[in-house]
């Protein structure tokens, strides 16, 4: 089951109601919504839609060559 909510200090608030009772002991996954900093999602999330085609065709072409050892592409 996955529930979403917001971390209040030391208490998630759920955006809806949980069907468990009071007091019932848990494990909680933290997994965040937002992508981290600088990560390859949020990068994609900010280029996507603003790039030309150009600009997308450089960025594949960076990316294939760092993908590659000795001309050989991993």
């Amino acid at each position: 089951m996955t529930y979403t909510g917001t971390i209040h200090g030391n208490t998630i608030r759920f955006e809806e109601r949980l069907p468990f009772q009071e007091g019932l002991h848990v494990e909680v996954n933290i997994v965040s919504t937002f992508p981290r900093k600088g990560s390859p999602q949020a990068w994609l999330e900010l280029f996507a839609g603003s790039a030309s085609a150009d600009e997308a065709a450089l960025v594949l072409a960076g990316a294939q060559r760092c993908r590659q050892i000795d001309g050989a592409t991993i």
